[in-house]
C-alpha cells in the first residue's frame, strides 16, 4: 500500500476501511485519527462483531511484537488449582494470548471464595472448571484448553500436565503442593 508524506489515519480509513469502528495503531487503540501515518507503523482496523483469529494475533502482535506472540502461541501451560491464584492466573493467560491451557480442579464455586476468586457471582455453584471455560471463551475464544474437573493426586498428576511446558501451582494445602512436585518429578 502505498502513502503519501501526509496520509492521516481517517485518510486511510475513508478509503480503504470506511465500514470499520475499531483502529489499533502500534498496539494501542487510536484517539486521533487525524495522526499522520508514519513509516513504520503498524494499523489494524476492524469491526467489533467480527474479530476472528487472525485479527486477534494481529492485535495481540503489535502490542508484543510478532515474534513474542508466536512464543506464546506455541506456549502450553498447566494451572493446578483454579481458586485465588488459578483463575487469575488462566484469565491473565488467556488476555495474553497464549497458545494452549491444561486446567485442572475438582470444586465448585462457593460464595465464601467469591471475593477472592475471578469468577462472578452468576457462576456460584458451578464446577471451577466450567466457570473458567466461561470467562476464558468471552476473553479470548481462540486459546485451546483442556480442562479436568477431576481432583489432581499422585495417579494422574502426569497425565494431565505430561504435555505442559510450564505447571503453576495454585492448591490450597502444603501437602497438595509437596504431592504436585514429587508425582512431576
Amino acid at each position: 500500500l502505498y502513502l503519501n508524506e501526509k496520509c492521516t489515519i481517517n485518510d486511510l480509513q475513508n478509503k480503504y476501511f470506511p465500514k470499520t469502528n475499531n483502529i489499533i495503531l502500534n498496539g494501542f487503540h487510536v484517539k486521533d485519527k487525524n495522526r499522520i501515518i508514519k513509516e513504520k507503523d503498524s494499523l489494524i482496523f476492524f469491526n467489533n462483531e467480527k474479530i476472528n483469529e487472525n485479527i486477534y494475533k494481529q492485535i495481540l502482535a503489535c502490542r508484543h511484537s510478532e515474534k513474542k506472540q508466536k512464543i506464546l502461541l506455541k506456549s502450553h501451560i498447566g494451572i493446578a488449582g483454579l481458586g485465588g491464584l488459578g483463575s487469575h492466573a488462566a484469565i491473565s493467560l488467556a488476555r495474553l494470548g497464549i497458545g494452549q491451557l491444561t486446567l485442572a480442579d475438582f470444586d465448585n464455586v462457593d460464595a465464601t471464595n467469591i471475593h477472592r476468586q475471578a469468577y462472578f457471582l452468576k457462576h456460584i455453584g458451578m464446577k471451577k472448571t466450567d466457570a473458567l471455560n466461561d470467562l476464558i471463551n468471552n476473553i479470548n475464544p481462540f486459546v485451546q484448553t483442556k480442562y479436568w474437573d477431576i481432583k489432581v493426586n499422585s495417579n494422574n498428576a502426569f497425565e494431565i500436565f505430561e504435555k505442559c511446558h510450564i505447571i503453576i501451582e495454585a492448591f490450597d494445602k502444603p501437602q497438595e503442593k509437596a504431592m504436585l512436585i514429587k508425582a512431576l518429578s
